[in-house]
């Protein structure tokens, strides 16, 4: 007898497993149907004011619906484990994005790196990535820690490659963030003007994917849902963002003109012929150059330089080569950033087995350095098509030797 009341405990045990686990099927397939079936989120314009301070709490932003938030790891489709609240609003110039990341223990809060474009998975962070074409396939990313550091990169090719984000790339936008008892809590601050994207009878419709990373509980909470079988960069790929709407935004043609001047004074003391004195002599040299970012359309850039200078540059990481191969460091020169993925014609990992065009090489003949004199970079889309045309004019290295 209590051998058969045993089986008959395991058997509705077993039963009631199966059905727990058909409901949350159910309810994972009904968080994961396709977005294109559902209805677009209307971006709410920001009437009143606000405070750019990092707390998202005025009366404009206590009107707007948050985004439905889900789990994308370490289970997906359920609750997450601290309230999120994700705000979006925009007003004639920027697109607004509040977050109230509420934590029930904020003193666990993970902060290990206050630097620019640098935010590993050691810390928390909330981010979003901005599909501005709506072309499911590249993206801008804006992301922030709760010290309010800003991370931004772009996505190419759907997030397919081994690594398919510029770290490079930067743009203008601005953050701020504040820790309370409640959490973290950050207002993000995006220019139309960094933007690229198209106006239809007067709606704009961009595709957006919402992140934000709990470190201690290895949980990441998205919006939409996304299906777990996209992989390790399903959290960034454009195709699956939701399509949001702006209305009445006027877009913009930005130029960025930025000018440079460098001077310096070389003084040298020598012995004269008979070696009694000393004779001075002194070398003035002078440089002046212009870099020129111009929007032509919303989705068309055009960079042009002249006469070049990359001192503000980020040096390279020194690295050490002990294979047959060459090394190919990442190209850090701002000139070459925008759209920089249309000029990859690498192939296999890092461009180790094949580099067609490498831009590292414009300017460095022999490994010595060589005057650019001047460069134009037209780059964006017309139509279906991706545009990309480069054409950059060099000094003779002869009269570049000493």
């Amino acid at each position: 007898m209590e051998e058969r009341e045993i089986g008959k405990k395991m058997k509705i045990r077993n039963y009631c497993l199966l059905l727990k686990h058909f409901c949350v099927l159910i309810a994972i397939c009904c968080l994961l149907s396709d977005a294109s079936s559902q209805e677009p989120v209307i971006v709410t314009r920001l009437n009143g004011d606000i405070r750019f301070d990092g707390s998202p709490d005025e009366d404009a932003w206590n009107n707007i619906e948050p985004l439905p938030m889900t789990t994308l790891q370490p289970v997906a489709g359920r609750t997450p484990s601290e309230k999120t609240e994700i705000l979006l609003g925009y007003t004639d110039d920027y697109f607004w994005i509040g977050g109230r990341l509420y934590d029930s223990d904020p003193s666990l809060i993970q902060i290990y790196s206050k630097k620019r474009d640098e935010i590993g998975g050691e810390n928390d962070y909330f981010g979003v990535l901005i599909d501005c074409l709506n072309n499911n396939e590249n993206g801008f990313f804006f992301c922030t820690s709760p010290t309010g550091n800003r991370y931004d990169n772009t996505i190419f090719n759907d997030a397919r490659d081994i690594i398919p984000y510029n770290l490079t790339w930067n743009t203008y936008w601005d953050v701020k963030t504040t820790i309370t008892d409640e959490g973290w809590f950050a207002e993000m601050r995006i220019p139309f003007s960094s933007l690229r994207f198209k106006t239809i009878d007067g709606t704009i419709t961009m595709g957006l994917i919402v992140n934000r990373w709990i470190p201690r509980r290895g949980e990441m909470v998205v919006f939409p849902a996304i299906d777990p079988k996209y992989g390790l960069w399903a959290k960034r790929r454009p195709s699956l963002a939701y399509d949001i709407v702006f209305k009445d935004i006027k877009p913009t043609k930005p130029v960025y003109l930025t000018p440079f001047i460098l001077a310096g004074n070389r003084m040298t003391h020598y012995l004269d012929a008979e070696g009694t004195a000393y004779n001075k002599s002194r070398d003035f040299t002078k440089e002046a150059g212009l870099d020129l970012k111009y929007g032509i359309t919303s989705d068309l850039t055009l960079d042009l330089t002249v006469n070049t200078d990359f001192a503000q540059v980020e040096s390279d990481d020194q690295q050490v080569n002990i294979t047959r191969y060459s090394l190919f460091y990442p190209e850090k020169r701002v000139f070459f950033q925008e759209r920089s993925d249309m000029f990859d014609f690498t192939f296999g990992y890092n461009g180790a087995n094949g580099n067609v065009f490498y831009s590292r090489r414009i300017g460095i003949h022999e490994g010595q350095p060589v005057r650019i004199l001047g460069g134009a970079r037209l780059t964006g889309k017309i139509g279906k098509f991706d545009i990309g045309l480069i054409n950059m004019q060099t000094a003779k290295y002869s009269e570049e030797l000493p």
